[in-house]
């Protein structure tokens, strides 16, 4: 779990831990697979609809998915006409154990949110359609691709 923190309140720690998860980790994996790769592979990182936005009481989890854009444009850049693609597939809220473990007791609530936020949440078999669809199509190389049915600005 990522800490409540703000620009205020900074959990250095949470930090930490979040660009170790988000950042450091799939730099490492990249740089060890990329030699391993052939021309049509993908190089495909999950960030989230706060990968653009921010929301207040999140700066650990918006700073370290901010960073996965730079971290997939940075892999597009290098990567560039070597026939191995990069994106940053964003999901918005989906439902998932972990999303219902966490607004236990508060689910009418959450509903009424996501509701408004963007209309229901996505499926884990929407966000798998479309991993799968940009792995297969190298024109997306170096985009952000958001699957969250709209979300509504705030």
């Amino acid at each position: 779990n990522y800490p409540s923190d703000t620009a205020r309140r900074p959990d250095a720690s949470g930090l930490d831990r979040a660009l170790q998860l988000n950042v450091k980790a799939p730099a490492e994996l990249t740089a060890a697979l990329v030699p391993l790769m052939l021309a049509g592979s993908s190089v495909l990182f999950v960030g989230s609809t706060l990968s653009e936005k921010a929301v207040a009481g999140k700066l650990s989890y918006c700073t370290a998915k901010h960073a996965m854009v730079g971290l997939m444009r940075a892999t597009a850049q290098d990567l560039l006409r070597s026939g191995v693609h990069s994106a940053l597939i964003c999901p918005g809220i989906a439902d998932t154990p972990m999303v219902r473990s966490a607004i236990r007791g508060h689910e009418e609530e959450f509903e009424q949110f996501v509701q408004d936020l963007q209309g229901r949440m996505v499926t884990s078999a929407e966000v798998a359609d479309v991993i799968f669809n940009a792995a297969r199509t190298p024109i997306l190389n170096g985009s952000v691709l958001h699957c969250n049915n709209g979300q509504r600005e705030r």
